[in-house]
């Protein structure tokens, strides 16, 4: 699947023989004849770099059954990725990342006549309050998955759960990945119990602090503005001004105005 540089692909590669050496159920790149695992091929855009996985032969999760599971494998995985040490640069899930980076490149995209702008920059102050607030910069940081939902795993024949797509893997607050699945959870309407369950499946193998918990609706928003600063950071890199444009008058900006009043109690606005 193209998407990348040779060194963001490698860093990819590393992580997953890292878990595959360890155990961990993923689907692990599979190797050219000559021994390497990155292609790079000429593309109408320029070059785009292709991996290999190997096939996880299973089912979709079903949430009321898998998210305990789910929650095992991603304790698994923040454990066995403790002692991984990358050579290679990723994109980072940091709280910079999260917050200042995010911010800007949405930012970067609105005129200063834009009304939306300044609903971007207040959101901005209330975050970085908040994230001061619980304390979000001393939170437990490795490698994350980046991109946990139901869709990049399966339930294997013997009833243990893979992982895939590790596109957005890279050094960050390991809560957050937690609060990715969170995110997903509600997104898809699963009920409450799922993220219990996820929860005590993840603690069977790792740790996560009340504090960190506290911290959790504030990550999920964090999410859902990465997603909107996905689709602005494209528009930079493809000139794809018009998905841009279509992202902020979509659900996905009312939901992160519900969000927003969940987390802060701002008044709800749909269809802005």
């Amino acid at each position: 699947m193209p998407a990348g540089g040779p060194e963001k692909k490698s860093g990819e590669v590393a992580v997953l023989r890292h878990l595959a050496a360890r155990r961990v159920r993923v689907a692990a790149p599979v190797k050219r004849r000559d021994g390497g695992c990155v292609t790079t091929i000429q593309a109408p855009e320029g070059e785009r770099q292709l991996l290999m996985y190997e096939y996880l032969d299973g089912d979709g999760l079903l949430p009321s059954r898998d998210a305990g599971a789910f929650g095992e494998l991603v304790g698994q995985m923040h454990g066995a990725l403790a002692d991984c040490k990358l050579e290679q640069h990723r994109r980072e899930l940091t709280l910079r990342r999260l917050t200042t980076d995010t911010f800007d490149t949405i930012v970067a995209q609105l005129s200063e006549q834009n009304e939306h702008r300044n609903y971007v920059e207040n959101l901005r102050i209330r975050v970085l309050t908040r994230a001061q607030d619980v304390g979000l910069s001393e939170f437990r940081e490795g490698l994350c998955h980046g991109d946990l939902n139901f869709s990049n795993a399966v339930r294997m024949a013997d009833g243990q759960i893979g992982l895939y797509d590790f596109e957005s893997c890279g050094p960050g607050i390991l809560a957050y990945d937690l609060a990715v699945f969170r995110w997903v959870q509600r997104l898809v309407g699963a009920p409450e119990q799922t993220w219990q369950n996820f929860l005590d499946g993840y603690r069977r193998h790792n740790e996560i602090s009340e504090r960190e918990l506290a911290g959790m609706d504030l990550l999920v928003l964090l999410r859902q503005l990465y997603m909107l600063e996905h689709d602005a950071r494209r528009t930079q890199i493809e000139s794809l001004g018009g998905r841009w444009r279509r992202a902020r008058h979509t659900p996905q900006v009312d939901a992160l105005r519900r969000l927003d009043a969940q987390v802060f109690g701002t008044q709800v606005v749909q269809g802005w």
